[in-house]
């Protein structure tokens, strides 16, 4: 046969006979092997072609053989695309998970997480979670229900690593409390803080209460049901603070009604007259409404359900200058026939609201 390459690369192209080519694959050439790979299916071409100076000739060789013999001897090639190649086929069933043993003793962190990616083995996640690669590691801690493969005393190991946002993401993900339990001592507040999100554990959320942090103070507030804690969280300076306490569902009503005695701020009387519109509570929301100067929340409380005459009466007093706030009680009276805010609205300046109450009112006296 002619030696030049020229002729050699014509005759792979015209041939398709397995012999010729056979004796073509030796040919360290770029573009005899890519002709030859994607022309045969003979597997000896394959094993041949495995051991092709070119990259891109044994990339394809992964694709197309069938041989695991091949694919195993390719798990050892100095080119990471060659091995995640391999890594694909595994994934799409195409290659034996074997494969997937020999790859994770491998160097290159990026092999190494693609890996992480198919895999559920516990004995592979197990030894990368001892990756010296930070990137490694991480993949194992962000990775779908990776962390649940993994047993209390690994993840325990994890709540010891160096890198912080490993730690964090093992607070936001772990199954288990003990290792909640160990984070919410950890020295960075990013850690202890996720820790405050995700457990369920209250005496980890006690510990926490401690905390002078107005992000963790809020949380806790949200979460605690110790009510000593609230009481403590309820004089806190944070209105965010006392909101999250006021919406706490473990709230007793003593606290409550004690930090409504003292509150002016207009968030927290929002607060107050949803809880009564929802769980009514006429002495609370009376206070409620001896405190508010808000127009617009003394608008919510006339339209609740559960207002009572003497509180429509003492938003009344409070409507002396607004006509809008008049109207609302007097359709309030209406719907609830109380007669003596109607009797005081009959007499009103306006004669819309007088028409309120002459169309709503079933008492004659007071027409």
């Amino acid at each position: 046969m002619d030696k030049s390459l020229s002729v050699r690369r014509k005759v792979v192209r015209s041939t398709n006979n397995e012999s010729i080519l056979k004796l073509l694959a030796s040919d360290d050439d770029y573009a005899i092997g890519m002709e030859i790979v994607q022309k045969t299916n003979d597997e000896s071409i394959f094993a041949q072609l495995a051991l092709s100076s070119d990259r891109d000739v044994r990339l394809n060789v992964v694709r197309r053989t069938q041989n695991q013999n091949t694919l195993e001897f390719l798990t050892k090639d100095k080119d990471p695309y060659v091995k995640e190649e391999i890594i694909r086929r595994v994934s799409n069933g195409t290659a034996n998970e074997s494969m997937l043993e020999i790859l994770s003793k491998d160097r290159d962190p990026h092999v190494l997480k693609m890996i992480i990616s198919i895999t559920d083995d516990k004995s592979i996640l197990e030894r990368l979670v001892m990756h010296h690669d930070d990137s490694v590691r991480l993949a194992i801690v962000m990775g779908h229900n990776k962390l649940k493969k993994l047993d209390l005393a690994t993840q325990e190991n994890l709540a010891k690593d160096q890198n912080s946002l490993i730690r964090e993401e093992l607070a936001r993900r772990t199954n288990f409390e003990q290792v909640l339990k160990m984070l919410s001592h950890d020295e960075y507040f990013s850690v202890r803080y996720m820790v405050g999100r995700m457990t369920h554990d209250q005496s980890i959320i006690s510990e926490l209460s401690l905390e002078e942090n107005d992000e963790m103070k809020e949380l806790v507030a949200k979460k605690t049901n110790d009510k000593n804690i609230l009481h403590r969280l309820a004089k806190d300076e944070n209105i965010s603070v006392r909101i999250n306490v006021a919406q706490n569902p473990n709230l007793d009503k003593n606290i409550f009604e004690e930090i409504i005695k003292k509150e002016t701020d207009y968030s927290i009387l929002r607060v107050g007259i949803v809880l009564c519109i929802r769980k009514p509570n006429s002495k609370l929301l009376e206070k409620i409404v001896s405190l508010c100067n808000s127009d617009d929340l003394l608008e919510d409380i006339v339209r609740s359900k559960s207002i009572t005459e003497s509180i429509l009466l003492m938003i009344l007093k409070k409507a002396e200058g607004n006509p809008r706030l008049r109207k609302s009680v007097a359709e309030s009276a209406v719907k609830h026939n109380y007669n003596s805010p109607l009797k005081i609205l009959s007499k009103d300046q306006y004669e819309y609201i007088r028409m309120v109450v002459a169309e709503g009112a079933t008492d004659e006296s007071i027409l």
